[in-house]
């Protein structure tokens, strides 16, 4: 007496025991495949504290101290949020101003040469 239900039959010509069931199923599906992307694939984090946003820098070797970055989102050069006591950061804004000034930073190599050579003509007398 209990029936297998296909797409084939109609709506109309089922009871009601059918009519919950194909429904129940349906519903299933539909929520199914509206919350498993979300498990699946879950959103980067975008808002980064001071430790992470620093962690970020350091890798540009753009920052070294906390104490710099305060500095600079106190003089208006980087962009955060309060949040309390807290410096909040948008990960794509804090990308987007690393991206910038990376170009216009030397590389540690070429910072070192520098130094070297400075070193050097500092000991041979020529400042």
């Amino acid at each position: 007496m209990d029936e297998q239900l296909n797409d084939g039959m109609p709506l109309a010509g089922l009871n009601l025991g059918q009519a919950r069931q194909f429904l129940s199923g349906l519903i299933a599906d539909r929520l199914a495949n509206l919350i498993s992307p979300n498990l699946q694939k879950p959103e980067p984090k975008r808002l980064l504290t001071i430790d992470e946003a620093l962690d970020r820098m350091r890798e540009s070797a753009i920052i070294h101290t906390k104490g710099s970055l305060y500095k600079m989102h106190h003089d208006g050069k980087i962009t955060a949020r309060r949040v309390g006591k807290r410096l909040i950061f948008d990960l794509v804004e804090l990308d987007a101003w690393i991206a910038d000034r990376v170009g216009c930073i030397p590389s540690r190599t070429t910072a070192t040469q520098n130094l070297a050579r400075s070193a050097g003509r500092k000991r041979n007398g020529r400042v």
